[in-house]
């Protein structure tokens, strides 16, 4: 993670962008997902800094002159909540000891018609 200029990495974040959440959604993301100091269990991020943080460790493996490009992109889609990772993900990633295994997307919509649908078209690939 140091190998990203981090005073530019910082200056992505739009804070501004916390207000999305409501009492509860802030409260969620207070108990389960922002990094806590692991002795003190003292909160260390906001949530811009948690999403930044999680853009910046899933871009890791990226080629180094693509990095900072892809971790803005994903930066963005996750802190305007267009996509929302797995818990693993959102807490682990970018963290010393990541963990990434338990997200993965759909296409479907979120109702039992379109994700049959969804399966149904795609039942060749489940074989």
């Amino acid at each position: 993670m140091l190998d990203f200029d981090l005073p530019k990495m910082a200056k992505m974040m739009d804070v501004n962008r916390d207000f999305y959440y409501d009492y509860l959604g802030m409260q969620t993301l207070n108990e389960r997902y922002l990094m806590r100091d692991g002795d003190t269990r003292v909160k260390m991020e906001t949530p811009q800094m948690m999403y930044l943080r999680a853009a910046m460790g899933t871009a890791l493996l990226e080629k180094s002159e693509d990095k900072e490009k892809v971790v803005g992109e994903f930066y963005f889609i996750l802190s305007e909540l267009y996509y929302t990772t797995g818990g693993r993900t959102i807490t682990l990633a970018g963290a010393a000891r990541a963990q990434m295994s338990n997200c993965f997307g759909s296409l479907a919509g979120d109702d039992l018609t379109e994700i049959f649908k969804v399966y149904a078209d795609n039942a060749q690939f489940l074989k």
